[in-house]
């Protein structure tokens, strides 16, 4: 009988352990965040966090309801205060939300990004064809171009004055050679005949073919990659534009630490807006938020740049001091290793992230 009693004892507290028992209901705290939570009017919410929390809640075998608020600060509020149980909403996990909220193991890695204007194609080129970058590799080819002209000439100009002078001219003409045969162009107005410089010919003919697409790469690359602007080398930069990003966010917090004044917008869609509307010149938010938005705007004026500002922990949010926490991180790690949710995973950053 006491055997029978500490057994069914151990049972009732692991359940207590796994979010209560089936007459308890896990109160979850959601707002709309797309892609990772949808929340229609006529219909369940879905998304990225929603599959997810279900994989969750069925290793859980869980009761739970959703309760809605209008954005991130209001749901935030809510689960500080207890309104609510838990929040299953991408928060990102920060010093200062570590105050008063406890976090789970985190899902998902991101960054926080930063979506600017496309500039005219015509301005990103004479930006370029001005920039130190491109002058230097430009001096840098004439001075190889240079070299290779004077090892023709010094070789030719006894035997072949007639294409190579003996005099100063004579460098001009190996410069007009090496170039015209770097181009790939060969007038033919100038050939060298000895075997010296003939064999020289032949070695910066290769070496030409790849300096000729190191610079074509190069050109294309600088072209392509869009940069906001070549001063921009660390986050404090930022104060020199209009920055905008959503209150009371991961984001925002980051940007106030160095001191980055922003313009505050409601949602994303919004951010976007002002920024193609020239209201702003850089929006930041989380990756993989703007990247989703930018598909569904299927805009040509906007770009999302490259590099991440910082890395950021997507993680699931409680009251201080809750006990799902410990109890749900065990199902949270189980349901990040199934198959189920890497292909999901992998199917939804093919399509958004």
């Amino acid at each position: 009988m006491r055997i029978s009693a500490v057994l069914f004892l151990l049972f009732f507290f692991q359940l207590a352990r796994a979010g209560g028992t089936k007459d308890s209901v896990i109160v979850i705290g959601i707002a709309p965040s797309a892609p990772f939570v949808n929340i229609p009017d006529s219909s369940s919410p879905t998304g990225i966090s929603i599959d997810f929390w279900k994989l969750i809640a069925r290793e859980m075998r869980a009761d739970y309801e959703y309760k809605t608020y209008a954005n991130n600060s209001q749901l935030l509020d809510a689960v500080r205060n207890g309104d609510v149980d838990m929040s299953i909403n991408p928060i990102s996990v920060s010093e200062s939300r570590l105050k008063y909220l406890d976090f789970s193991m985190p899902f998902l890695v991101s960054g926080i990004a930063m979506v600017h204007k496309k500039r005219s194609g015509w301005l990103t080129i004479l930006d370029f064809l001005f920039s130190w970058e491109f002058v230097s590799v430009v001096a840098s080819l004439g001075v190889v171009i240079l070299i290779f002209g004077s090892f023709i000439w010094v070789l030719e100009r006894k035997k072949n004055s007639k294409h190579f002078n003996k005099g100063a001219q004579g460098l001009v003409d190996g410069f007009w050679w090496s170039a015209v045969t770097m181009t790939t162009v060969g007038y033919g107005d100038k050939a060298p005949v000895t075997r010296g410089g003939r064999a020289v010919a032949v070695l910066w003919m290769f070496v030409a073919i790849v300096l000729i697409s190191a610079l074509t790469a190069s050109i294309s690359s600088a072209l392509t990659v869009e940069r906001m602007d070549s001063n921009l080398k660390t986050t404090g930069d930022l104060s020199k534009f209009r920055v905008g990003t959503l209150s009371q966010t991961g984001s925002h917090d980051y940007l106030k630490l160095f001191g980055v004044k922003t313009i505050d917008v409601s949602n994303v869609p919004e951010g976007l807006q002002k920024v193609e509307d020239g209201e702003l010149d850089v929006f930041v938010y989380d990756r993989p938020l703007l990247q989703y938005h930018l598909v569904q705007l299927d805009s040509d004026e906007l770009s999302l740049l490259p590099f991440d500002l910082k890395s950021d922990y997507y993680s699931f949010s409680y009251q201080k001091g809750s006990k799902l926490r410990d109890s749900i991180d065990f199902y949270l790690i189980r349901a990040i290793k199934s198959p189920e949710w890497n292909y999901n995973m992998k199917r939804l950053k093919e399509q958004h992230l």
